[in-house]
């Protein structure tokens, strides 16, 4: 993972608190420029926009520029545009953040939010996966006379699945049995938009569609 950041405080309040590799930008303009140029350079790499939430802004203006521009450059280089939260009255920042809440607080942030962004990466690669090799509708473990996958297979018994019509969970004790239905079915709607994580940090890279809302 390379993080970009506005300003410099921020770089080094996010790089104190994850001893990830930070670049600044000094301008949220120029974060899409900085972000497209890792890009270029490590190409295998998560690049994450450590962005401003100017809110103080856009309540006078109505525009919040620092999540605007981070998310921009977040969708320039199929990264994850993340923001902190909570944050401190007048804060605006990941510096902010560190300030009011310390640095747990941004390690939680941004790793809560990479963590959470690669889950649901894999979630969408399991879903297209499983849509290519097993076109059928409906969970795959469908009820049957009481037998256990994992003692009929030979492999450990997987208790999530996602297919066509959602993921679907079979509860401790019911292996085999009918899987429940956690949620619809998984849709990629774009790189970097903003929904919740752990403490309040914001992120996204998919969502369950039927549901109300990052190496």
């Amino acid at each position: 993972m390379l993080a970009v950041c506005e300003g410099y405080a921020t770089a080094a309040s996010v790089h104190q608190a994850t001893g990830r590799p930070t670049a600044v930008a000094f301008d949220a303009g120029n974060l899409a420029n900085v972000a497209k140029t890792l890009r270029k350079l490590y190409p295998a790499v998560l690049v994450v926009i450590a962005g401003d939430d100017d809110r103080a802004t856009e309540a006078r203006t109505g525009s919040n520029p620092g999540r605007l521009k981070a998310e921009a450059a977040a969708r320039a280089v199929h990264g994850l545009a993340v923001f902190p939260a909570p944050l401190p009255e007048n804060g605006s920042d990941f510096n902010d953040l560190h300030q009011g809440e310390g640095l747990d607080a941004v390690r939680d942030c941004i790793e809560g939010a990479i963590e959470a962004h690669q889950a649901c990466a894999s979630a969408a690669h399991a879903a297209q996966t499983d849509r290519q090799g097993n076109p059928r509708h409906g969970p795959r473990h469908a009820p049957h006379d009481g037998g256990n996958d994992a003692h009929d297979t030979g492999r450990a018994f997987d208790r999530f699945h996602v297919d066509d019509e959602g993921v679907w969970f079979t509860p401790p004790g019911d292996d085999g049995g009918m899987p429940r239905k956690v949620c619809g079915p998984l849709r990629v709607t774009g790189p970097a938009t903003a929904t919740t994580t752990r403490r309040h940090c914001c992120w996204s890279s998919i969502r369950p569609s039927g549901l109300g809302g990052a190496g």
